[in-house]
């Protein structure tokens, strides 16, 4: 088994928390190290960190990691006790050192993402939306099904009690055409922490306004003012099937 070692990197992707078997809840994180290489950090027991731990978006972390067991290449633990906060990379210039270190991740489209997947070869990047993406807003049940919500309680083992994780009453996804020759459709459900935390703020500041703001923020404007690339992830038990993990936004 491969041992630890210290690894920088920019953590440029942070999802919704989800139960997990292994932390209790866990969030999928993901970056660059230092040589460019793309990173999956799973699981992170993001909530139970110590504040000063909590690494931002966009922020550098150095850490402890190790391959993990998923066999995905980019798949990586972490050693949680050992992660310190670095430098965060800015906006400034449009966004243009955060572009610097992820256009290598950049792929021609998701069917290139999925032939790559089925190759061993990569299972994360960046791909462009070749029309005017659709956000679908759907209705789902509020609460957590009984496995998860006993993945849930069990967590309480590992960490401080903290507030309870919200299971989000809506999946939240684009429908968009990519610029692959054979594509027909994608309707990919959105994962981004930010998203999500986005609803949970304004359905308190603004009431049954809410929707409105979202798709404000996030429908068809949000495209016609930055130049959108949405990060990609596959399942781990589906590696054909993807989400959007994360959005990459700077203005145009």
């Amino acid at each position: 088994m491969q041992n630890w070692q210290q690894n920088e990197v920019l953590m440029a992707v942070k999802a919704y928390p989800t139960p997990s078997g292994q932390v209790g809840e866990a969030v999928c994180t993901a970056g660059v190290d230092r040589e460019g290489n793309w990173v999956r950090v799973f699981p992170v027991a993001f909530r139970d960190l110590a504040p000063a731990r909590q690494f931002k978006k966009y922020q550098w972390i150095r850490a402890r990691l190790k391959k993990s067991g998923d066999p995905r290449p980019e798949s990586y633990e972490i050693d949680h006790d050992s992660i310190q906060c670095l430098e965060a990379v800015g906006t400034q210039n449009k966004w243009s050192l955060r572009k610097e270190l992820i256009a290598p991740h950049i792929v021609d489209s998701v069917e290139a993402l999925q032939t790559a997947a089925e190759a061993g070869v990569r299972t994360m990047g960046y791909v462009r939306p070749a029309n005017l993406p659709e956000l679908v807003i759907e209705e789902r049940p509020a609460e957590w099904g009984p496995r998860k919500a006993a993945l849930l309680a069990q967590g309480l083992l590992f960490g401080p009690t903290k507030a309870s994780l919200e299971r989000i009453p809506f999946r939240f996804a684009y429908r968009f055409r990519c610029a692959g020759a054979a594509c027909g459709e994608h309707n990919m459900q959105i994962l981004d922490w930010e998203v999500h935390q986005a609803y949970r703020s304004w359905r308190y500041e603004y009431g049954a306004g809410w929707r409105e703001k979202f798709v404000e923020k996030f429908g068809p404007s949000f495209f016609e003012t930055h130049d959108v690339l949405f990060n990609l992830g596959n399942i781990a038990k589906y590696p054909q099937s993807f989400c959007i993990t994360g959005l990459f936004y700077p203005l145009k």
